[in-house]
């Protein structure tokens, strides 16, 4: 292949009008792109490769829409009076080039292509110009089954010598058989599912995700939810898709993400669950993990995770174990708190101010104790008059407790007190 057209500067983008054909030239590699329809190829060489080999862009980012104002604006001045070329600044005629390539794509292709990452938009070229009118019909109503028969290389397993070709063939099937042959259950259900994901959602990793939860790795209610959403996005696949996510939301969460805009290229919904799961698993690893009905309950709870996680962090190391309680347990009646994290994950349960006294407990002037017969209090005791003496016995939310709770702490703080000792 001769490239005499042109002695080009590195970094230069030059489309040739007369063969449609489009040339990049970068620092280390040259790539030629053939006529971009009807039959798009492209081909790259290096200085460590031997000539050229066929090249499957993953950065080629195809616009939808009329090119021409576009392509208009950016060849001429601010009062529209065009330009010669050789007048253009650099990234205007980089721009240009490309724009005109992409130009000799039907706009209806382009449009459909548009609506995918762009990371992939070289396959579903290559896939709606080798396999026609029946692959644009697939996008239209089916873009995830569509595009994973432009990649089926990466779902169908082992994967075949001649992937359009088998795409091609499958076209004059119905959905099932194609969504068997990917590996997935030929199912009305499953077709529906597939159906339902936004084409700007759709990602190799949120489909393979997709085919292990319906196939080798289910979840429980996994299937259930996908089909009863109405649209599925980024943020709802990769929730329900993950075992440690997808029983931490509610439906009506996930029917608020899924019409969420903003969760459908890269849910930052996700990340959030994400750092609620592994605070809570850290800081609160016997409690039950909380449903999260609703985004404003999910900011709130991040944030009392995190304003949590802080004040640990703000402790040195001989802080974060308190000292030797003064009275020993009463079997599993009344329990020392012993660290900083059972001392808020105490005031948590119990809704109350305990962990306040932080200060005091690790001066040793105050202990608490989690009372759970004859009825659930949190109990501090203090050294008063020479003996531990009860402070407060308080239930959830500071109620009063019982007659017959405070005569049995009573009782035994006086059996155990006399054999103890004051605070050092």
């Amino acid at each position: 292949m001769q490239i005499d057209f042109v002695t080009p500067e590195w970094n230069n983008t030059v489309y040739k009008k007369q063969t449609g054909k489009l040339y990049q030239f970068l620092s280390r590699s040259v790539t030629v792109f053939s006529q971009a329809w009807p039959r798009p190829r492209a081909w790259i060489k290096t200085p460590s490769s031997d000539g050229w080999r066929n090249f499957r862009p993953r950065d080629l980012t195809i616009p939808g829409g009329d090119l021409q104002p576009q392509i208009r604006r950016l060849s001429s001045c601010d009062d529209g009076q065009l330009l010669f070329p050789f007048g253009l600044s650099r990234y205007r005629r980089l721009k240009t080039a490309e724009l005109y390539w992409f130009r000799d794509i039907p706009t209806e292709i382009r449009d459909r292509i548009a609506r995918y990452h762009p990371r992939t938009h070289w396959y579903l070229l290559s896939f709606l110009a080798r396999c026609g009118q029946p692959a644009a019909d697939l996008v239209d109503s089916n873009p995830a089954l569509a595009f994973m028969l432009a990649l089926n290389e990466l779902f169908h397993a082992p994967a075949v010598n001649r992937p359009l070709r088998a795409a091609r063939s499958l076209l004059r099937r119905k959905q099932h058989a194609a969504l068997e042959w990917i590996g997935l259950p030929g199912s009305r259900s499953i077709r529906n599912i597939t159906a339902k994901i936004k084409p700007q959602s759709i990602s190799i990793d949120a489909l393979t995700k997709l085919k292990d939860v319906l196939t080798v790795s289910p979840i429980p209610g996994a299937r259930k939810r996908l089909s009863h959403l109405e649209t599925l996005n980024d943020g709802t696949l990769r929730i329900i898709c993950d075992p440690d996510l997808s029983g931490l939301v509610s439906g009506g969460f996930l029917r608020q993400t899924g019409r969420n805009r903003h969760d459908d290229v890269y849910s930052k919904t996700v990340d959030n669950l994400f750092e609620i799961h592994r605070l809570w698993t850290m800081q609160r690893p016997f409690d039950c993990l909380p449903v999260v009905r609703c985004r404003q309950q999910m900011i709130a709870l991040q944030s009392e995770l995190e304003d949590e996680r802080s004040r640990l962090n703000r402790l040195t190391p001989q802080q974060s174990t308190f000292p030797p309680p003064p009275l020993p347990a009463d079997g599993e009646h009344i329990v020392p708190i012993r660290d900083i994290v059972e001392l808020i994950q105490e005031g948590r349960r119990q809704n109350n101010c305990v962990a306040d006294l932080l200060n005091e407990v690790l001066q040793g002037r105050r202990f608490i104790y989690r009372v759970d017969l004859p009825e659930r209090c949190t109990l501090s005791v203090e050294f008063s008059d020479g003996a531990w003496q009860m402070g407060q016995l308080k239930r959830a939310c500071n109620q009063a407790p019982s007659p017959a709770t405070c005569q049995y702490v009573t009782d035994w703080i006086n059996t155990q007190g006399t054999a103890s000792v004051g605070p050092t």
